[in-house]
């Protein structure tokens, strides 16, 4: 089972790397699997692209771009100057968020196995 989830996560990121030129993106956060906090005070440059993952934009933080999930959930408290794209995962507002761009959902993704965690920074 190890290996399937290493050959998946392997394929997407080939095809995030062979892509991702011709769709423009401006990727500064790619999280599979796994968890991942902007804290207060941080400011989180790029786009950020998540597939079974967990990420919160804590009260103070700011996500300067785009978040696109896949299966992952969102959290946020704090400042997203992008859009939000969600696919198949959860998105948390709490009273603090701030979204300046749209918000985009669709249905839940929930009881999926699960993918190792990997975490990319590109800066």
């Amino acid at each position: 089972m190890l290996r399937i989830s290493f050959a998946i996560t392997s394929i997407i990121l080939i095809l995030t790397c062979i892509f991702s030129p011709l769709m423009k993106i401006n990727p500064g956060l790619i999280l599979i699997g796994g968890e991942y906090t902007v804290q207060a005070g941080e400011t989180r440059q790029g786009d950020v692209y998540l597939l079974f993952a967990r990420i919160n934009v804590a009260e103070g933080g700011k996500v300067s771009g785009t978040i696109q999930s896949i299966g992952s959930d969102l959290e946020v408290d704090g400042l997203v100057t992008g859009e939000i794209f969600s696919y198949g995962g959860e998105v948390k507002m709490n009273p603090s968020a701030r979204i300046e761009g749209s918000i985009n959902t669709t249905a839940s993704l929930h009881g999926l196995p699960q993918l190792p965690s990997i975490l990319m920074v590109i800066s």
